[in-house]
């Protein structure tokens, strides 16, 4: 899976940009502030039909414009795709468009790109909350398992009527229903979290660069049944919430010495992020049947120099994007001039084309 040329029209702080890609590794070299980012999100975008790290579409499109477009060339095992999506602000409402080679699609049908990001933020799944990782993993089961993605909706659903109806103090007679899709809804996810965990182990046992650290992800499930559940509603309305389920279950990344929460710096914390995300491209891989897309964020900071030069080796066999304020080393250079080439075609404010 690859992605050739990238447009964007009124997209953050981008007025107007074409660039176009290696299909190896992609290096974007620029100072703080000067858009390489929003180039990844944007990809995102296309990827996920989400943004990473903007908590409205509207944040999405330039200050000084009413829409935004983001426009793409990739290549899928389905052949070259074009896709776009389109972003407008109509009547005091957002209204978003899907397209691929042109025509309008729904939402569920502009699955053609898969990608994989790391961010400097990512250390926060090492020590931040369990809801943090826990849709880390939703989004990778949901977005490749269509099970998976019925299940979330109607346990979530399930989920908040129950917690209405314990804190309505409703009678018995009225929790049987949603109780029983609780339980029935919590084994798909669950199963589900499980398998995607063995996958992730078994990848750092068998196929993760020497260079990682040894890491494993042990998976705490808060397991649920009816009958449990039954049990538990008299302390779950005390509590005004379902205090047990899928919704509590978390994920610890451990290596030789322990919880990496406990003890490890913030570069032993970044690299085994990295090895999550190495993981978690390979099992899209294996699901999709291609190498995803994964785009690395200033990946080189708060590492020593020899991480540095084992990144500059990455294991990857599909496309990568990498985004630096400097090319780093001579070493680099030699990377950057035989494997990847970015080429800009557009026009940034301030910015050399």
């Amino acid at each position: 899976m690859i992605i050739k040329t990238l447009g964007l029209q009124n997209f953050r702080s981008w007025r107007a940009g074409h660039f176009r890609f290696s299909p190896q590794k992609t290096l974007l070299v620029g100072p703080n502030a000067s858009g390489k980012t929003n180039l990844l999100e944007a990809i995102w975008v296309l990827a996920w039909q989400k943004s990473f790290r903007a908590k409205s579409w509207p944040q999405l499109i330039h200050w000084q414009a009413d829409g935004a477009q983001i426009q793409a060339e990739v290549i899928a095992k389905t052949g070259p795709q074009r896709l776009g999506v389109s972003l407008w602000q109509k009547e005091g409402k957002l209204v978003k468009s899907y397209l691929v080679n042109g025509a309008p699609v729904k939402r569920r049908q502009f699955h053609h790109l898969a990608a994989v990001i790391f961010r400097p933020e990512d250390i926060r799944f090492v020590r931040g909350s369990p809801a943090r990782r826990r849709r880390l993993f939703d989004r990778i089961l949901a977005g490749t398992d269509w099970q998976y993605h019925r299940a979330l909706a109607r346990y979530q659903r399930a989920l908040r009527q129950r917690n209405q109806l314990l804190l309505n103090n409703a009678p018995a007679g009225q929790f049987l229903f949603w109780e029983k899709e609780l339980a029935i809804q919590a084994a798909i996810l669950q199963k589900q979290r499980y398998r995607l965990v063995t996958f992730i182990n078994h990848y750092w046992q068998t196929k993760a660069p020497t260079w990682l650290p040894k890491l494993r992800l042990r998976y705490q499930a808060s397991v649920i049944n009816l009958a449990q559940l039954q049990a538990q509603r008299l302390h779950d309305r005390q509590q005004g919430h379902t205090r047990f389920g899928p919704q509590r279950d978390d994920f610890a990344l451990f290596d030789q010495e322990g919880d990496l929460a406990l003890w490890a710096s913030r570069g032993q914390q970044r690299l085994a992020v990295l090895g999550l995300k190495l993981a978690l491209a390979a099992y899209l891989a294996e699901v999709n049947g291609e190498w995803p897309l994964i785009l690395l964020d200033d990946i080189f900071s708060e590492l020593d120099e020899d991480h540095q030069e084992y990144l500059r080796q990455f294991p990857w066999p599909g496309q990568t994007i990498w985004t630096a304020t400097t090319a780093i080393s001579d070493s680099w250079e030699k990377v950057v001039e035989i494997g990847a080439r970015l080429e800009e075609l557009g026009t940034r404010k301030k910015q050399k084309p």
